[in-house]
């Protein structure tokens, strides 16, 4: 069994209370929000920090013996689950508009992503993609340029964290085609979330700032 908590930190923006909010989450984790040089970056890490204790309270021991964080924009997200698991989830906005278009400074930079990560048939498909909506086919949210990078490149980063190696790795190596070996699915139509390995019951669940007031006690 995986289960993933994500929240928005949207919530986060306002005036909270810093140190009780940091009091709630370990030591090492309170030692990175600190570190953390811009305002977005530490309600972030504390969003992870925050959904990370809920989870250890909600969940039994064995529902949460490996955990893995991750977070962008406006969301964090953390992954708990009985075998080495690993998450990862990516904004849409970041790369293309409200349409779903890339802009031609992020397409050079989504290409650039692809030689160095993709593979053969990751790159041909995702160009084969790009060249379909220039010509104006293909409009399905799954057949988007933008929707199958996101997906694949969360794909891999999930799979390198799963593992232990991070990007570091050859990420070119991470065959991402094959659905059976990840779970992937587009939240609020606003970012891709992958979480690696695929499981048969895989739970995810939206938790707002005050339900992490309140964690529920281990079953």
């Amino acid at each position: 069994m995986q289960t993933i908590f994500y929240m928005s930190i949207e919530a986060l923006r306002g005036a909270i209370d810093w140190e009780h909010e940091l009091s709630k989450v370990s030591e090492q984790r309170r030692a990175k929000v600190l570190r953390c040089k811009s305002d977005g970056d530490r309600r972030r890490s504390l969003a992870a920090g925050l959904l990370q204790r809920f989870g250890e309270e909600k969940l039994t021991e064995s529902e949460r013996r490996y955990s893995n964080v991750t977070h962008s924009g406006d969301y964090a997200a953390v992954a708990f689950s009985c075998d080495p698991v690993g998450v990862d989830l990516e904004l849409i906005s970041r790369f293309a508009d409200g349409q779903g278009m890339i802009g031609a400074r992020q397409l050079k930079k989504m290409a650039g992503v692809a030689r160095k990560a993709f593979s053969a048939e990751e790159k041909t498909a995702f160009e084969n993609l790009l060249a379909q909506q220039e010509a104006g086919v293909g409009q399905l949210p799954g057949e988007r340029p933008v929707d199958f990078f996101l997906r694949t490149w969360t794909r891999k980063e999930a799979y390198a964290k799963q593992i232990g190696r991070g990007i570091a790795m050859d990420l070119a190596s991470i065959d991402t085609m094959d659905d059976k070996n990840f779970h992937s699915v587009l939240l609020e139509e606003s970012f891709w979330l992958s979480v690696s390995p695929r499981r048969e019951n895989t739970e995810i669940e939206k938790i707002t700032f005050d339900c992490l007031k309140k964690p529920k006690m281990v079953r």
